[in-house]
């Protein structure tokens, strides 16, 4: 027993990007559907924020290439 190894979670993996997107993607279809069911001015509000965030990351590869691209003409 004292071999087994315990299984150890690794927080610092790796995920590939087009994991990350498709997930992304699923969470904006659930809340485009809660947005389409908002009751009143707040939910509907609070959906938007939900989908400007979901934006934003989605956009997150292009604005660290662009970042980076600036860095590099920085630096020049």
């Amino acid at each position: 027993m004292a071999d087994e190894k315990q299984e150890k979670h690794n927080f610092h993996a790796v995920i590939p990007w087009h994991k990350l997107e498709k997930h992304f993607r699923k969470m904006e279809k659930a809340v485009i559907a809660k947005l389409r069911r908002a009751k009143d001015d707040t939910d509907f509000r609070f959906c938007q924020g939900q989908l400007d965030l979901l934006d934003k990351l989605m956009n997150l590869p292009e604005a660290l290439t662009l970042a980076e691209e600036d860095d590099k003409e920085k630096g020049s």
